[in-house]
């Protein structure tokens, strides 16, 4: 199933990019790396391993603790980053 990723900033009130995400379930992937592999800043000073708690998306998740093959089973999940 092929999922749309719908990226909005916060601070900027707009959508800034859709992308989408082919669910494989073979290939584990955060979010956060997810994120990064298509040129979308993501805060993270721990490199994925969930410490420093700056990669927050939707107001309280963590994107480097996101599977994105377990995203909830719509068919659009969108993102929201408050400092974009």
């Amino acid at each position: 199933m092929t999922k749309k990723i719908i990226i909005f900033g916060l601070a900027s009130n707009k959508i800034l990019k859709e992308l989408y995400f082919e669910n494989t379930n073979t290939v584990a992937i955060s979010l956060l790396d997810y994120l990064l592999k298509h040129g979308i800043t993501v805060a993270s000073s721990c490199k994925g391993e969930g410490k420093c708690k700056k990669c927050v998306v939707n107001s309280n998740l963590l994107s480097c603790q996101i599977d994105m093959n377990n995203l909830p089973k719509k068919e659009e999940f969108k993102v929201e980053i408050a400092y974009l």
